[in-house]
């Protein structure tokens, strides 16, 4: 079983942002966790309804997938789950986003926000 256990830091994350390489970010936590406070290009990806969605969300298994939480175990759940579905390439965020904040990396709330990011941007 690929990547059960891998993890990766924030700036290790933000590395793979910038590489070129496609990732796919999920936050294994419920919508409204969620939208509290999540990475700007997270998706959201409930544990409680992961094999539901997973697909959907994620149709090709061997992309990059890195799973994040708010520290409370889910990511490492949902992580294995995936790896258990046929996902090759799965990681979680160490210390999920409350590490990803408190390396200096903005996190956001509410819906839409790729295009209010770029609306503040303009």
């Amino acid at each position: 079983m690929a990547d059960r256990g891998k993890t990766i830091t924030p700036a290790e994350l933000r590395a793979w942002l910038h590489d070129g390489e496609e990732i796919a970010i999920v936050d294994a936590r419920e919508e409204g966790s969620f939208h509290d406070r999540h990475l700007l290009m997270a998706s959201c990806l409930p544990l409680s309804r992961l094999e539901l969605l997973a697909a959907g969300l994620l149709p090709r298994r061997g992309v990059r997938i890195v799973v994040t939480d708010a520290g409370e175990g889910l990511a490492r759940r949902a992580a294995a789950r995936l790896s258990e579905g046929g996902y090759s390439n799965v990681s979680t965020l160490e210390g999920g986003v409350a590490a990803w904040q408190a390396a200096g990396f903005p996190v956001y709330s509410g819906v839409h926000v790729p295009s209010k990011a770029f609306a503040e941007v303009v």
